[in-house]
């Protein structure tokens, strides 16, 4: 994270209003404002979605696959993003297998 450099907008859709946040990484150094500004990865999400990746209660990655959260521009850059944001509290639980290794016990 320490290398990390980028800029990532959020746009959080409410019903016709639509929020901007900027957030700029620079060798680790973060940076957030309200510009209206390119970016070099634009995430797109509604309110209630956005609220719950803020908070550590829902994962991005998942949620683009899900289509529940729209990605432009360098899509690589979401790993960037999950790192910023919390990680949902059960994700932290120590020696809990997920996905396959989950299903081979």
């Amino acid at each position: 994270m320490a290398k990390a450099t980028g800029t990532l907008r959020f746009d959080v859709v409410d019903g016709s209003h639509t929020e901007r946040w900027l957030l700029t990484v620079k060798k680790g150094d973060l940076a957030v404002s309200r510009t209206n500004a390119r970016a070099d990865v634009v995430l797109r999400a509604p309110r209630p979605l956005f609220e719950r990746l803020v908070r550590g209660k829902a994962n991005p990655t998942a949620a683009f696959l899900r289509g529940e959260l729209e990605i432009e521009g360098k899509v690589e850059l979401i790993v960037l993003v999950q790192r910023l944001l919390p990680r949902p509290r059960d994700a932290r639980a120590k020696g809990r297998a997920a996905g396959w290794a989950a299903r081979q016990r």
